[in-house]
C-alpha cells in the first residue's frame, strides 16, 4: 500500500511540518488533497478565542513567540471544550515536542477530542490501535475510530480503513465497502486511496488479480505524484523485489527516486549491482545504496558497510564501511552492531576499541545474534582481543547451541571431551557431538559454515586422540589411533561429508570409556 496508508508498520508516522503548524492535520497526514469534510467546531466561542490565542503564541503570529504560554491556553482551551486544543495538546505528548513524551496522557487528550467529534483525534486514535503502540492493539477499536472519522469526511481516515478493509485481518475484511470507500476518498483527490485501490486490483488482499484496473488506478496514482505507484509500475509482477529490465522501467523508478522513494533508489542500486537492463557498474549501485541510506534505511546503511569492507565499490575502506555500519547501529540494526564490534575489537577502522567492541558484540548477542554469540565463545576461549576466559566462552557456546548451531554443538562436545574449563564429561561431549550431526542440515550458509566445522571436527579429533594416548594400553591404543588418524585426515572442506565425519567421531567417543574400562 501507500506510503502514507501503508498501516503495517511499528507506529503512526509523525506529521508533517505543516501538519504540526495545522491543529486540524490528521496524525498520519496525506501528501496532497483536502483533509476534511465537515469537521466539527469547537464547543464554544470562549474556547475557539482561547485556541486561536493559544496558537498565536505558538507561531509568533503578531506576538512574540511563546511556547510555554501557548501550552498553557491551550489547557485553558481544552478546559473550555475545545476539541482543537485537546487534539494539539495530545499530539505534542505523543511525539514529545515542546513537551515531555507522554503516551498514556496523549491517548487519553486524543480520546477526550475524539469524544467530542473531532474526525483527526478520531483518526488518531484509530491508528494507535492498529498499530498497537503504546497500547494492546485492538482492531475492533481501531476500525470503529476510524468509522467515526471517515462518516465525517476524514479521508485519510477513508483511505486506511479501506485498506483495513479489503486485507484478512478477521472479521472486518469487507472488500466490497473497502473499494467503495477508496474511490470515494479517490474521487476526493486522495492520491493515496488511488494508490492502494491499484495494489487491491494487483491482487493485494485478493483472491484473483484485475491488472487492467490494477494499471489505470497505478497510473493515476502515479500522475498524481504518488512515488510508490511509478515503482510498482517498474517492477517485475512475479518478483517485486527486481525491476524490469525495460528503459521506461527504468525512467520510472528515476522519477520515483526523484521523489525520495527510497524502495525506487534500492532498486536502482539493484540494477546496477547486477545488470538488470543496464551494465552491471557497482559504484554507481553503491551510489543508489547510498542516497537511500543517507534517508536512513538501516538495512542498506549495513548493506553500504559490507561492500566498503569487501572493497566491492573499489579498494576496500573500513573506515567508511564503520561509518555506515555506525549510523545503522545506532537505530539498534543488530547485525550493524556486530559488524562494527568486530571493526572496534579488532582496530580494523582506526584506533582499537576493546570495551567498544564487546560492548557491541554482546548487545547483539544478548538479542539472539549467532555470529556475536559464535564470536564472543572464540575470543574468550582464545584469549586473542580478550583474556581467555573458557567459562565465558562455554556460556557463549551454549546460548549458540540453543540456537542449533552445529559449530557451537561440536565446540562444546570437544570442551567436554578434553576437560577445558570444565570436568571432562564424555556423556555430555557424545550429547553435543549428536546435536551437531542433527542440526547439519539446518544449515543455510553451507560454504561458510562447513570451513568452521571441519576445524571444529579436526579439534575434536585432536582431543580425542589425547585422550587415547593417555590410556596407555598399546593393543587397543593402536587400533583407536588408526580411527582417529583416519577422521582427521578426512576433516575436509566438503559439507557432504560432515555427517559421516560427525558419526565416525561419535563411534570414537564411545570407544574411549570401553578403553578406560579395560584397564582397571
Amino acid at each position: 500500500m501507500g506510503i502514507d496508508a501503508n498501516l503495517p508498520t511499528n507506529q503512526p508516522k509523525a506529521p508533517s511540518q505543516d501538519q504540526q503548524r495545522d491543529s486540524q492535520g490528521p496524525l498520519c497526514a496525506p501528501r496532497s488533497g483536502p483533509q476534511l469534510r465537515n469537521a466539527s467546531r469547537p464547543a464554544s466561542k470562549t474556547g475557539d478565542a482561547l485556541f486561536k490565542l493559544a496558537m498565536d503564541y505558538y507561531k509568533g503570529q503578531d506576538v512574540a513567540k511563546d511556547i510555554p504560554l501557548a501550552i498553557k491556553i491551550l489547557q485553558k482551551a481544552a478546559e473550555a471544550g475545545n476539541p482543537a486544543a485537546s487534539y494539539k495538546l495530545a499530539m505534542m505528548a505523543y511525539l514529545g515536542t515542546e513537551v515531555p513524551r507522554d503516551a498514556s496522557k496523549a491517548i487519553s487528550a486524543f480520546t477526550a477530542s475524539a469524544e467530542m467529534g473531532h474526525p483527526p483525534s478520531q483518526y488518531a486514535l484509530g491508528m494507535i490501535f492498529f498499530h498497537g503502540r503504546d497500547t494492546e492493539r485492538d482492531l475492533l477499536r481501531a476500525t470503529a475510530w476510524l468509522e467515526r472519522a471517515a462518516e465525517r469526511g476524514h479521508l485519510m481516515a477513508k483511505t486506511n480503513l479501506g485498506y483495513i478493509l479489503a486485507q484478512d485481518l478477521g472479521e472486518q475484511k469487507d472488500e466490497k465497502r473497502a473499494i467503495e470507500m477508496l474511490k470515494d476518498a479517490s474521487r476526493d483527490g486522495m492520491s493515496a486511496a488511488t494508490f492502494n485501490l491499484g495494489m487491491i486490483y494487483n491482487g493485494e488482499g485478493r483472491s484473483r488479480a484485475d491488472h487492467k484496473r490494477a494499471n489505470h488506478y497505478l497510473k493515476k496514482a502515479a500522475a498524481r505524484g504518488e512515488s510508490d505507484a511509478l515503482v510498482e509500475l517498474a517492477i517485475r509482477r512475479d518478483k517485486p523485489d527486481t525491476p524490469n529490465a525495460d528503459p521506461a522501467s527504468h525512467a520510472l523508478l528515476h522519477e520515483a527516486a526523484g521523489l525520495h522513494n527510497v524502495r525506487a533508489m534500492r532498486l536502482l542500486a539493484l540494477a546496477y549491482e547486477e545488470g538488470i537492463g543496464v551494465e552491471s557498474d557497482m559504484r554507481k549501485a553503491a551510489e543508489w545504496y547510498e542516497a537511500a541510506a543517507e534517508r536512513g534505511d538501516t538495512y542498506l546503511q549495513c548493506q553500504l558497510g559490507h561492500m566498503h569492507y569487501l572493497g566491492l565499490c573499489g579498494q576496500d575502506n573500513r573506515e567508511l564501511a564503520a561509518r555506515w555500519f555506525a549510523k545503522a547501529a545506532e537505530q539498534g540494526d543488530i547485525p550493524a552492531k556486530h559488524m562494527l564490534g568486530l571493526l572496534l575489537l579488532r582496530g580494523e577502522a582506526g584506533e582499537q576499541d576493546i570495551n567498544g567492541g564487546l560492548t557491541l558484540l554482546k548487545e547483539a548477542a544478548l538479542a539472539g545474534h549467532l555470529d556475536s554469540q559464535l564470536e564472543l565463545a572464540i575470543e574468550f576461549r582464545l584469549g586473542r582481543y580478550v583474556p581467555e576466559n573458557k567459562a565465558e566462552a562455554l556460556r557463549w557456546f551454549a546460548e549458540a547451541a540453543d540456537l542449533l548451531d552445529p559449530q557451537a554443538e561440536l565446540a562444546l562436545a570437544e570442551m567436554y571431551s578434553r576437560g577445558e574449563g570444565v570436568e571432562i564429561d564424555l556423556s555430555k561431549a557424545q550429547l553435543y557431538l549428536e546435536r551437531a550431526r542433527e542440526d547439519l542440515p539446518k544449515i543455510k550458509d553451507q560454504h561458510l559454515r562447513s570451513i568452521r566445522l571441519t576445524i571444529a571436527i579436526e579439534e575434536l579429533g585432536e582431543s580425542l586422540l589425547k585422550q587415547l594416548q593417555s590410556s596407555g594400553h598399546a593393543p587397543i591404543m593402536a587400533r583407536l589411533k588408526g580411527v582417529a588418524d583416519s577422521l582427521l585426515r578426512r576433516a575436509e572442506n566438503s559439507f557432504a561429508g560432515l555427517p559421516r565425519i560427525i558419526g565416525d567421531a561419535l563411534n570414537l567417543l564411545r570407544q574411549v570409556p570401553l578403553v578406560r574400562d579395560l584397564l582397571r
